[in-house]
């Protein structure tokens, strides 16, 4: 049993950008003892949301909702006499054991690898995935930075070319930005 099944969250619904938030989440749960019961539960959800903000983690907004439909009562938790799989030892889990179907894994020492999914998860974009991502040239990718002067790292000497990449964090602000509502 997992944190995703015990709150009845589906991975595949969640973004991106809340993957690495929720092996984070599955990793504290598990360390906590696994509690299965509202109190407990409780408690290591509102630990897991301070140290996602203390590590700079998007949490999966996910848990939030549930901590507040558990602490009113409206999120009826699965018990393991409930789950139809929980004693059947013949069922072979599909979870995969190193990353529980996140596409991350913790390590030992409490940073993250990347794996499957992950790398959707990406820390700088080249140019050549940009104008993939945009659907533009790669000219265009250069303009376009240029007008929101997104700076970009290069680590080429003054004067010479050189692969540039530019930071996710840009990348959303500039996508948030020309974002409409599509009437």
């Amino acid at each position: 049993m997992s944190l995703r099944s015990t709150l009845q969250i589906n991975a595949k619904l969640l973004p991106d950008c809340e993957l690495q938030g929720l092996a984070l989440a599955e990793d504290m749960w598990d360390r906590a003892g696994r509690p299965i019961t509202a109190g407990p539960l409780i408690a290591v959800i509102e630990e897991i949301l301070q140290c996602s903000a203390k590590e700079g983690v998007i949490y999966p907004r996910v848990l939030l909702l549930r901590k507040k439909e558990l602490q009113h009562g409206r999120f009826e938790l699965l018990l393991t006499s409930q789950n139809p799989n929980a004693g059947d030892n013949n069922v072979k889990s599909k979870v995969c054991p190193l990353c529980r179907d996140t596409g991350v894994v913790t390590n030992t020492s409490g940073s993250f690898a990347a794996l499957g999914r992950i790398d959707k998860l990406q820390v700088y974009f080249s140019i050549q995935e940009l104008a993939n991502r945009w659907r533009c040239s790669r000219p265009t990718v250069y303009n376009r930075l240029r007008s929101v002067g997104a700076q970009v790292l290069d680590f080429a000497t003054p004067g010479k070319k050189g692969k540039k990449v530019v930071s996710a964090k840009v990348v959303r602000q500039i996508e948030s930005k020309k974002t409409k509502r599509f009437v």
